[in-house]
């Protein structure tokens, strides 16, 4: 397991456009954000994939595993 290293940054800076081939998901973050929806991570504003540890972890709180993604807050 990985202790170190970057996510991915997409989410982070804001470069991230959601594809117009997944309107889906554009439809589902929509409504979570507008609120119209539970949000499934709450005040989650940290995450990593199962698969690695980073060196933070200990030092969040964990609300929410939705697949391989561990959330923190």
């Amino acid at each position: 397991m990985r202790t170190t290293g970057k996510q991915c940054g997409l989410a982070a800076t804001g470069d991230y456009q959601p594809s117009l081939r997944s309107p889906w998901l554009v439809a589902i973050a929509t409504l979570v954000l507008e609120q119209a929806v539970p949000n499934p991570v709450g005040p989650a504003d940290h995450y990593h994939a199962d698969r690695i540890r980073p060196y933070w972890a200990k030092q969040k709180q964990k609300v929410a595993k939705i697949g391989h993604h561990i959330f923190y807050f």
